[in-house]
């Protein structure tokens, strides 16, 4: 778990979730080979005290250096009543690490909060899974 304080004074709150596939016999998150849904799950409290959620989440396998990811999703909840949500985004792809590393594919979800004022703030959430399964 990861908490940090935006520029704005909010507070976020981190959290990955590792679910292995039911047939990869007890695999580890730093196995050379694997598969299984990763999740990235942020909280942002609001100045009301009002707690968003939202996260990226998606099916991953990596084995021999590769890594690829499936079924990418990603939602926002718990939104106060004085905000918009607009402009949802969920993204998907592969690179390699500062660009001559491991590979790694990812899920990232986007989205704009307006409040009721009309100012906008944009939020994102990434899961990055490298070919040897760690949360990079």
């Amino acid at each position: 778990m990861n908490v940090y304080e935006e520029d704005d004074g909010s507070i976020v709150t981190e959290k990955i979730y590792f679910v292995p596939d039911e047939d990869s016999h007890g695999i580890s998150l730093h196995s050379s080979s694997g598969k299984g849904w990763y999740k990235n799950e942020k909280e942002h409290t609001w100045g009301s005290g009002t707690v968003m959620k939202y996260y990226a989440q998606g099916y991953f396998v990596w084995k021999n250096g590769t890594v690829s990811v499936s079924s990418p999703s990603g939602e926002v909840s718990n939104v106060p009543n004085s905000v918009t949500i607009s402009n949802k985004k969920t993204e998907t792809g592969t690179g390699k690490y500062a660009g001559v590393f491991n590979n790694y594919a990812y899920v990232e979800f986007s989205f704009t909060a307006t409040n009721m004022i009309g100012l906008d703030t944009d939020f994102s959430v990434a899961i990055r899974i490298s070919e040897s399964g760690n949360n990079i």
